[in-house]
This record gives structure tokens, sequence and C-alpha cells, in this order.
């Protein structure tokens, strides 16, 4: 899968996924707007500029949010996302109770190469 995600570009609100987002040779360019909420801080306004910059202008393929973290900044980019058209995937951190993590890992990856538009 690594040879067709080399390179592609994504947005995420939190950073989840990060080791297995760099795996797969995927840029995520607004680790600064993803770190802030991670912390639950507001995130710069030139981050926040960035990143709806880059949704609009779909220099991204996808924007990656964790369910457990809605906030109204993280629904402002998400309903930025959708109406850009732009896939929107939901990475938990965290696999259910009694869902095996190989089981939850590969419905993340399913999920992510359904919206990139890959196959492994």
């Amino acid at each position: 899968m690594r040879l067709q995600t080399q390179g592609m570009k994504i947005a995420v609100a939190e950073p989840v996924g990060g080791p297995l987002l760099q795996a797969l040779g995927i840029e995520v360019v607004d680790p600064e707007y993803a770190l802030a909420t991670m912390n639950h801080d507001d995130p710069a306004p030139r981050d926040i500029a960035r990143l709806e910059d880059a949704m609009r202008q779909k220099t991204v393929r996808l924007l990656i949010i964790n369910p457990a973290m809605k906030t109204p900044s993280v629904s402002r980019i998400e309903a930025i996302a959708q109406k850009a058209h732009l896939p929107v995937v939901d990475f938990d951190e965290f696999p259910e109770a009694g869902h095996a993590w190989q089981h939850w890992m590969q419905d993340r990856l399913d999920r992510l190469a359904r919206a990139l538009g890959v196959h492994d």
C-alpha cells in the first residue's frame, strides 16, 4: 500500500494514527493544529487558516478525525472538509472492548485505503 500512498498529503484534526501514517509515507499537513486539539488548546489562527485553505483548495486528500474529540473547532473543520467534498475518516485512539488489536488496525487501514482510493 505504501507504494500507492507515498507522498500523499492529508489533514488530521488530532494526532491519531501517526506511526501508521508515517509507515505509509503519508504527509500530515497540519501537525500544529492537531497537537493543539489534542492538548485541548485553541489552534493558532495561522494554523486554522492553513488547514482550511488546504481543504478548500483540495491540496489534501482527506481529513482524519478522532470521534472522541468532538469540539466546536473540530466540527467546523469537518464541515469545511465535507463542503469541499473531501472524505472524513474516523480514527479511534483505541480498539473497542473485546475487539482484537489486529482487527481494529485492519479496519483503520481499510477505511483509509477506501477514502484514498488505493488498494493494498
